[in-house]
């Protein structure tokens, strides 16, 4: 049977045990799995506004790999969860992105995916158990020529064959035929948007220049792929412009804007600061906001600095909270000096207070110039008291670093 012909066979419903027992199609989903392992499905729940499933799975087996409990993470793109509560799997899997957009999304932990998506999920009874066993290990010795699964996936077309072909080609040093495919495919008007937004993310991990000639000359047709090729140009080495990057921050999708503030933060031009104060102050998501201010870390120059000193005392407490952890983490003489104006300038006194504990977190004590300044000068006693007694003496307002 040709690979080609068992990709359709299995694609058209969930395999079972058994169905396949073709060497070279279980040959190269071992090859591709770091953990291979037999288990029932627990429970489930959704992430991201519907967007992720993650299972919870009760292993019994690890012909590969070990692990006694796992979750594995299925990004949904529209379609009904793969897998339901009490089934029992033959699962193929490795570790799943740990992208920003989909770590903040979910509960932390080493979460899993399948392997070729719904390939890496074989139905298996406890009876067949040891027969499956044995076919991994002998099929883990067996050498496949992967470039025939790859590239008749590449042609195929359909969206779900040109997924599982990135995730194969992963880590894969690629030949000539290997990009002409990946230009026709990037180019099929047939492939879903998420798929080629999925395949200009692969060529801007690749780092080549083949890679870079392919996204440059790529024309995206929507805000979501214009995002996804800013960002692919961006790890190859080719940053957008200004101009690109602002243009997508009043898109509707909070991902899509998500990308331009990063790719903002990223650019050393002092025009950016004015955009990304602007979006953490008034974006209407919650994460864009943050990434926002993360953003403003990045960038370097007293302009930066200025804004994150406007949105420490931000009305909007998470703003500020975010903008306290970036302060933080700079830990640079210019960072203190700007903490010490938040203490003598700043409306509020919780505000003030923040400021304060965070010089002391970053190392001032009480015989520091700027803190003693603060200490003589500052017409709050409270202030002045947290300086001369300790921190301690306010137990409402503390940094943990």
């Amino acid at each position: 049977m040709s690979v080609t012909r068992l990709l359709l066979l299995w694609l058209v419903a969930v395999p079972a045990f058994g169905a396949a027992d073709e060497p070279r199609f279980i040959a190269e989903l071992v090859e591709r799995s770091p953990l291979i392992a037999i288990g029932t499905v627990t429970n489930s729940e959704t992430y991201g506004g519907g967007r992720f499933q993650l299972y919870h799975v009760d292993v019994h087996h690890t012909p590969q790999g070990a692990a006694n409990t796992l979750t594995i993470l299925e990004q949904l793109k529209g379609r009904d969860p793969l897998l339901q509560t009490g089934e029992r799997r033959l699962f193929f899997l490795r570790p799943a992105p740990t992208q920003s957009l989909i770590r903040s999304a979910l509960p932390q932990g080493d979460h899993q995916e399948l392997v070729g998506g719904p390939l890496g999920a074989a139905a298996v009874s406890a009876e067949q158990d040891e027969a499956a066993i044995a076919l991994i290990r002998q099929a883990a010795s067996s050498n496949l020529q992967r470039d025939i699964w790859i590239r008749a996936e590449l042609r195929s077309g359909i969206s779900r064959f040109v997924e599982d072909a990135l995730q194969l080609l992963a880590g894969v040093e690629l030949e000539a035929e290997d990009w002409n495919l990946l230009g026709v495919a990037l180019k099929n008007v047939k492939l879903d948007e998420e798929t080629r937004a999925q395949l200009l993310r692969f060529l801007g991990q690749t780092g080549k220049s083949e890679a870079k000639t392919l996204v440059q000359h790529y024309r995206p047709a929507g805000s979501k792929l214009a995002a996804a090729r800013i960002e692919a140009l961006a790890n190859l080495g080719s940053p957008p412009t200004l101009r690109d990057a602002a243009l997508l921050l009043s898109d509707p999708e909070p991902d899509v804007r998500r990308i331009a503030v990063d790719q903002l933060g990223s650019l050393e031009d002092d025009s950016a600061v004015g955009q990304l104060e602007s979006v953490a102050e008034t974006d209407r998501d919650r994460g864009v906001r943050l990434a926002a201010v993360r953003a403003l870390g990045r960038q370097r120059g007293p302009d930066a600095l200025a804004a994150l000193e406007r949105t420490f005392v931000s009305d909007d407490g998470e703003v500020a909270t975010a903008t306290a952890e970036v302060l933080l983490a700079k830990k640079t003489p210019e960072v203190r000096q700007t903490l010490g104006t938040i203490v003598m300038n700043a409306a509020s006194y919780e505000s003030q207070a923040r400021a304060l504990f965070l010089m002391f977190a970053q190392g001032a004590t009480k015989d520091d110039p700027d803190v003693k300044r603060i200490a003589k000068s500052h017409p709050d006693p409270k202030i002045r008291k947290i300086i001369l007694k300790g921190i301690e003496t306010d137990p409402h307002h503390h940094v943990e670093e």
